[in-house]
C-alpha cells in the first residue's frame, strides 16, 4: 500500500523538475541572444507549474518537499529566466554615449533586481495565509518580460502602434475629426515612445517598478476560486474583455498588455479585506 503512494509522489515532482529544466533552457537561450525561444520555454514552464500542484492535490501526495522544490523551480523559470531576457533586451539596445561608464554598468546589472525580488516574493508566498496573492506573482512578472522580449526582437512595437492609431484616426476623421489629436502631437508622441522604448534606462525603470510590485503588500487578483471570483468582482470582466481584444490585436505578444490590465484591475478594485500586519 505504501509503495504505490511513493510512486504517485514522484509524478508531481517530475513535473516540477521539468519546469526547472525549461527554466534553465530559457536562461541558456536568453544569454545566447535567442529571446524568442527563451520566451516559449518560460511559457512551457508556466504550463507545467499550473499542473504540478494540482496533480499533487489530486493524487493526495502534497508535501513540504514538493512545495520547496516548486519554489526553487519557480525562482529559475520566473525569476532568473526573465532577468536573462531583460539582459538580452538591453544588449539589443544602444546606450547613450553621454552616460558615465559606472551608470552603464549599473543599468546592465539591474536585471538582477528581478531575481532578488522573485526570491522575496516566493518566500512570502510560502508563509502567507491569505486568499489572494500578496504582491505581483512571479509568473505575471515573467510573462510581462517574455512579451517585451518578443517585441524587442520580432517587431517594431512603436511602428505597429503608430500604424494602428493612424488607421483608427483615419476611420474616425469623417465623423469626429474634432476629437482627433493634431498630427504634430501624434508624431511627437510616436518619437517619444520610440526613444523611451529602446532606452535601457526605461527598461531599468520597468524592472524597479515590477520588482517593487512583487515585494509589495498589495493584494492582487486571484482566480483560485474560478467563476465564483468573477461573480464576486464583476469589474474583472474589464480585464477579461481587454485581454481578449489584446489577443486579437497582438496575438502572443499581448502578454504585456494583459499583465498591465491585471495590475491595474488588482490595484483599483477592492477584492479582499485589508491584510492584518
Amino acid at each position: 500500500m505504501q509503495e504505490p503512494k511513493k510512486k504517485r509522489r514522484l509524478i508531481p515532482s517530475a513535473i516540477t523538475l521539468a519546469n526547472l529544466v525549461f527554466g534553465c533552457l530559457a536562461v541558456m537561450h536568453a544569454l545566447g541572444g535567442d529571446l524568442w525561444t527563451a520566451g516559449w520555454f518560460v511559457l512551457a514552464g508556466a504550463f507545467l507549474d499550473f499542473f504540478d500542484g494540482m496533480t499533487a492535490r489530486k493524487l493526495k501526495v502534497s508535501s513540504k518537499f514538493g512545495g520547496e522544490l516548486d519554489s526553487l523551480a519557480d525562482l529559475i523559470t520566473f525569476g532568473l529566466a526573465p532577468a536573462a531576457i531583460c539582459s538580452g533586451i538591453m544588449f539589443n539596445n544602444e546606450f547613450s554615449e553621454h552616460l558615465p561608464a559606472f551608470v552603464c554598468w549599473v543599468v546592465r546589472v539591474s536585471p538582477l533586481i528581478i531575481v532578488i525580488a522573485s526570491a522575496i516574493r516566493l518566500a512570502k508566498f510560502n508563509v502567507q495565509d491569505t486568499e489572494g496573492f500578496v504582491g505581483l506573482p512571479t509568473l505575471a512578472n515573467a510573462l510581462f518580460w517574455v512579451s517585451i522580449g518578443w517585441y524587442s526582437v520580432e517587431s517594431d512595437f512603436v511602428s505597429f502602434l503608430q500604424d494602428t492609431l493612424d488607421a483608427i484616426m483615419a476611420e474616425r476623421s469623417g465623423s469626429s475629426q474634432h476629437l482627433n489629436p493634431p498630427k504634430e502631437i501624434r508624431n511627437w508622441f510616436y518619437a517619444f515612445m520610440k526613444t523611451w522604448y529602446s532606452s535601457n534606462l526605461f527598461i531599468m525603470f520597468l524592472i524597479i517598478v515590477f520588482s517593487y510590485l512583487m515585494t509589495s503588500d498589495f493584494v492582487m487578483l486571484s482566480f483560485k476560486n474560478g467563476w465564483s471570483e468573477l461573480k464576486k468582482n464583476q469589474s474583472t470582466w474589464v480585464m477579461i474583455i481587454g485581454s481578449v481584444l489584446s489577443l486579437l490585436l497582438f496575438n502572443e505578444r499581448s502578454l504585456a498588455v494583459i499583465i498591465t490590465l491585471y495590475i491595474v484591475v488588482s490595484l483599483t478594485v477592492p477584492l479582499y479585506e485589508p491584510i492584518d500586519q
